[in-house]
């Protein structure tokens, strides 16, 4: 898939999920109880409606809290280093290899490794939706709802080769994969490469300024053609939000309503009436300063509210009170706690069988249309109207910028382009590589 967006740090993360938590927690953020409130009114509204089961929650929580995270991507790394056999099999096909572990499925869909060595450090950053390789480093709410990469040049180690991987941002030097669905196999690289166009935009920060019209029915408040593409959301390449400031690998949620938010995100995504990307583009679609305020899973939940009154599965009445005033649409099915871990296995392949032969060969040289689409699209705003050579081809896949629109049929064929990062960044940048996953229809010959 192209490339992607997010996750979050609040510096302080409670295990303890009972009302004195929250309490406490409330004082430190009072803007945290209006969330906290929020969540509670719209678990009942959905549990009342018959949308979401309670039980399907607390599986979806219990995975990925204790089932999943950087533990499984560091069994992968550590067999790669010890078995040669392994190694050629990860860079050869590694969604099997990784599979043969039984990591999969959701957000695990179609992995590629790529391996540090000596010169080249792989740093992989997500700029533009919330990918993540969730099956082989869990969640990474950590790292973006931040913010922000370096980019000062004393912080950079001198004179090293660095290549970029448009995904999430990664940070960690010791065993994992890297993000979104491409892993950087750790090798011996001493220090993270970091780049002046890496830099990561502050998606949220402690300061949680209250939201204004989050329930907005007009025009730009969804998933559709309201608003333009190149809203707040699109940060690649931007400047000045601040480090990013890793955290432990356990602080996956920093409040018990991150965790119901997070849940009730993906039991509604189970009902099927929404594509992926559809979810993505309803949480694209605020004001840049509503945007910009929230953190991750307010993000999360904006997109989720947005997406059930679109989708007719509640009435903007319902969401304002809390109450359930209508029935639950006809042929709509809860997904069960018994079919949880089954759904998330199996995942949501996005590769596709198309009769169009590729445009472009590797080795080829192409110039990124200088395009500026309302709605959702993978293209970022830094690499449009610049030139890279395609060094991969990736098949047909389903292609984000009509699946947003909820076309779920059509699909283009999907190249990973290196760009220089002078190309991207000018004189002044540190020497290196820009990977990006494009489609075929961004793109034409340079």
């Amino acid at each position: 898939m192209a490339g992607h967006d997010h996750h979050h740090d609040h510096g302080h993360h409670h295990h303890d999920h009972g009302d004195d938590h929250d309490h406490d927690h409330d004082h430190e953020h009072p803007r945290l109880g209006e969330l906290q409130l929020r969540v509670k009114a719209l678990e009942s509204l959905l549990v009342e409606k018959g949308l979401v089961d309670p039980a399907a929650l607390d599986e979806f929580i219990d995975i990925y809290e204790t089932k999943v995270g950087p533990r499984n991507g560091a069994r992968v790394v550590a067999r790669a280093w010890t078995d040669p056999e392994f190694l050629d099999w990860l860079r050869r096909d590694a969604s099997a290899a990784i599979k043969s572990y039984g990591f999969e499925g959701r957000q695990g869909e179609h992995m590629i490794v790529v391996e540090n060595t000596d010169r080249v450090h792989n740093l992989v950053v997500c700029t533009l939706c919330s990918c993540y390789p969730w099956p082989v480093l869990g969640l990474a709410a950590g790292l973006v709802q931040i913010g922000a990469l370096s980019v000062a040049r004393g912080d950079r180690p001198a004179r090293r080769a660095c290549g970029f991987r448009d995904r999430a941002a990664g940070r960690r030097r010791g065993p994992g994969l890297g993000l979104h669905r491409r892993g950087a196999l750790p090798g011996a690289a001493e220090a993270a490469g970091r780049n002046r166009g890496a830099d990561r935009g502050r998606a949220g920060g402690p300061g949680l300024s209250e939201r204004h019209d989050r329930r907005r029915d007009g025009p730009g408040s969804g998933g559709g053609e309201g608003g333009g593409m190149n809203g707040a959301h699109d940060m690649g390449g931007m400047h000045g939000f601040g480090p990013v400031q890793d955290e432990p690998e356990d602080d996956r949620f920093h409040g018990e309503w991150e965790r119901r938010a997070f849940a009730l995100t993906l039991a509604c995504g189970g009902l099927g009436k929404w594509t992926i990307d559809q979810a993505r583009s309803a949480r694209e679609h605020q004001p840049p300063a509503q945007y910009l305020a929230n953190t991750y899973f307010e993000q999360w939940l904006h997109g989720l509210e947005v997406l059930l009154v679109e989708k007719g599965l509640v009435t903007a009445e319902e969401l304002r009170t809390g109450k359930a005033l209508t029935p639950k649409p006809d042929g709509v099915e809860a997904i069960k706690a018994e079919r949880v871990v089954k759904a998330l296995q199996q995942g949501s392949p996005y590769t596709r069988e198309v009769n169009r032969a590729p445009r472009f060969a590797i080795g080829d040289r192409v110039l990124v249309r200088n395009d500026h689409p309302v709605g959702h699209t993978r293209a970022p705003r830094y690499v449009r109207g610049r030139i890279g050579r395609v060094v991969l081809h990736h098949g047909a896949h389903v292609y984000a910028d009509t699946s947003a629109k909820g076309e779920r049929g059509i699909a283009h064929h999907l190249y990973n382009l290196a760009f220089d990062s002078i190309e991207l960044w000018g004189a002044d940048a540190q020497p290196g590589a820009v990977h990006l996953d494009l489609w075929e229809p961004y793109l034409e010959p340079a």
